[in-house]
């Protein structure tokens, strides 16, 4: 679920949390929450550049398995509206 805070500048701003479930055939499956946040860019009349980060940390993770429990990464979108 993310919330994005709208106002009257070509900026706003959004948070959002997570749920990710992930399963591997052989192996347990892997559960994460996260969080992300950002923000969106005006482009145009009715388009949108996203621009953030996303935190995870995935649940009962074996590290003898998986390198890190953890994932931090950026994340681009484009959206627009009709």
């Amino acid at each position: 679920m993310t919330y994005v805070f709208r106002n009257k500048s070509a900026i706003a701003p959004y948070l959002g949390g997570l749920y990710r479930w992930t399963f591997i055939s052989g192996l347990d499956d892997l559960n994460a929450y996260g969080a992300r946040a950002g923000v969106y860019v005006s482009t145009g009349r009715r388009s949108y550049l996203g621009l953030g980060g996303v935190y995870m940390a995935y649940n009962d993770c074996d590290t003898g398995i998986y390198r890190t429990c953890s994932d931090t990464y950026p994340e681009v979108s484009f959206a627009f509206s009709f």
